[in-house]
């Protein structure tokens, strides 16, 4: 059981060693206050991951204490289903329809290795972040060997193993470009963008062949052997610059 602590409307985690997807909510926890405005794109049914423990409560608590959610998704169904947004968006990121500074917290959960054009969201992304916003992603890592295998794969053949050894819906299940996904083109990227990379941590995901149990085996050796730069995920938290006259 996770114990929450609400602090001048700030909600903090007490948890130890988590994987990517609990340090991703961990860092919601610590950047969500009353005056939060934030979109999430490609949002989709949950805020984070809804295996997590307590998973709902917290959606519950980001949902009560954030002054505006917005959800950005081109799956309207999906955003039908989303109880914690306050608002729903059917749209593409690369146009974000939301006038400038408009947010202070913008969060991208696994979207990024979905991109086509991530300089053009990323633009976006600074075009509509005030200054002194947070740009939060969660992201695969191209150096990961499992990662750098699975971007060979065509999509097809990926689809189909995917939902075959990990029971998703394939509905759920999208194309993949990994074309911002390493430490280098992702500050590269945010530079670019006008933003400043605060940090960028490699992290372990939870397993993703975890159904089949010689897969299983053979991902838990893989990290067990490899360096902390070949770790599956990279979490990256990223601010747009406050301006000086």
């Amino acid at each position: 059981m996770i114990e929450y602590e609400s602090l001048a409307g700030v909600l903090t985690p007490h948890v130890d060693r988590p994987c990517a997807e609990a340090a991703y909510r961990n860092l919601l926890f610590s950047l969500v206050d009353r005056e939060t405005a934030w979109l999430d794109l490609g949002c989709g049914r949950f805020l984070i991951r809804e295996w997590l423990p307590d998973a709902q409560t917290a959606q519950m608590q980001f949902s009560r204490v954030c002054k505006r959610i917005v959800g950005i998704d081109l799956e309207e169904k999906d955003l039908e289903l989303n109880p914690y947004i306050h608002e729903a968006c059917v749209g593409s990121i690369e146009r974000l329809p939301f006038p400038d500074s408009s947010f202070n917290l913008i969060t991208a959960q696994m979207v990024i290795e979905h991109l086509a054009n991530p300089s053009e969201v990323v633009g976006e992304c600074a075009r509509v972040l005030a200054p002194g916003g947070a740009f939060l992603a969660l992201t695969p890592n191209l150096k990961n060997l499992l990662v750098a295998a699975a971007s060979g794969i065509p999509n097809a053949i990926k689809r189909a193993f995917t939902w075959r050894a990990q029971s998703r819906d394939p509905h759920d299940i999208f194309p993949t470009h990994y074309r911002m996904n390493t430490s280098a083109t992702l500050e590269k990227t945010l530079a670019n963008a006008g933003m400043q990379v605060e940090f960028i941590e490699y992290i372990n995901g939870s397993p993703d062949l975890a159904f089949v149990p010689v897969l299983n085996k053979i991902e838990q050796l893989i990290r067990a052997m490899q360096p902390e730069t070949f770790r599956s995920d990279l979490l990256v938290l990223a601010r747009k610059p406050f301006t000086h006259a």
